[in-house]
């Protein structure tokens, strides 16, 4: 089942939706880091990914998760993904750790560096292995003050998920967003 293959960050929050009730990240409420919402579009091998003003988020036509100005990204039924909080860090669901977002670089839940944002748009990741390799390019991040920052966690957020599917044996990878909408970016 398609779905199956490529669920909505899935992977990020299955494990704490499941049946049971899931707190919502601490400080979610409030609101965490304020951002940018620059009408950009991340561009992954053959798929796009756009990133409206507006906060939503749409892989290939399909409205995959919304980002608004205070730092909270949920999913199109409302449900949290994740926190940004002013000092970067980025919460889950039940406050799981989700790593650290800045204007140029990513950090994983192991606090290691492994997105960086260059001033061309271009997004690299770094590897187990420390060679970076690409992973797409934005375009139009830098129309407003900041919007690198917004763009950088969209770009974390689907990492996570590539990163985790990488780790599990059997898994084809590939980024997955959206109910049944995967971007293929293949790990080389």
């Amino acid at each position: 089942m398609k779905r199956a293959a490529f669920a909505p960050l899935g992977i990020l929050v299955a494990s704490s939706l499941g049946c049971a009730a899931v707190a919502l990240p601490s400080g979610w409420r409030e609101g965490g880091r304020r951002l940018a919402l620059p009408a950009a579009r991340w561009v992954v091998g053959e798929r796009t990914v756009e990133l409206a003003a507006n906060g939503s988020v749409v892989v290939d036509g399909v409205h995959t998760m919304t980002v608004d100005r205070a730092g909270r990204v949920y999913g199109p039924e409302n449900r949290p993904i994740a926190l940004l909080k002013p000092d970067g860090i980025v919460l889950g669901p039940d406050d799981e750790p989700l790593g650290w977002v800045g204007a140029t670089e990513a950090r994983g839940d192991d606090n290691e560096p492994w997105l960086t944002f260059l001033p061309t748009g271009e997004v690299v990741r770094l590897l187990g292995d420390g060679q970076p390799r690409p992973f797409g390019v934005w375009l139009g991040c830098d129309q407003v003050p900041y919007g690198s920052q917004t763009c950088l966690l969209v770009s974390h957020l689907v990492g996570l998920e590539v990163r985790t599917r990488a780790a599990s044996p059997g898994v084809s990878v590939g980024v997955g967003l959206g109910l049944g909408v995967g971007i293929g970016v293949g790990v080389p």
